[in-house]
């Protein structure tokens, strides 16, 4: 859904959000760097949809960009 995000701001105007309190959840994760790696991938494409954690993804897939330069398919939230 459009409102899992790490980045609530995006909907501090909206009305909905002043009936329904945020719910924060944890869920174990690895970096696309790690998993490509242990996974021995090599992307020719990577589609990230991560409503608004754009910018962590990218940080933490620098390496397989850099190596393996595949096309990136995204929308970002500022």
């Amino acid at each position: 859904s459009e409102y899992n995000s790490l980045e609530k701001k995006q909907y501090e105007d909206r009305e909905w959000i002043k009936k329904n309190q945020a719910k924060e959840v944890s869920i174990p994760s690895v970096s696309l760097d790690f998993y490509i790696e242990e996974n021995r991938i090599i992307p020719d494409m990577i589609k990230i949809d991560v409503e608004g954690g754009e910018y962590t993804v990218l940080q933490h897939s620098a390496k397989v960009l850099e190596k393996y330069s595949p096309v990136v398919i995204m929308e970002f939230i500022p």
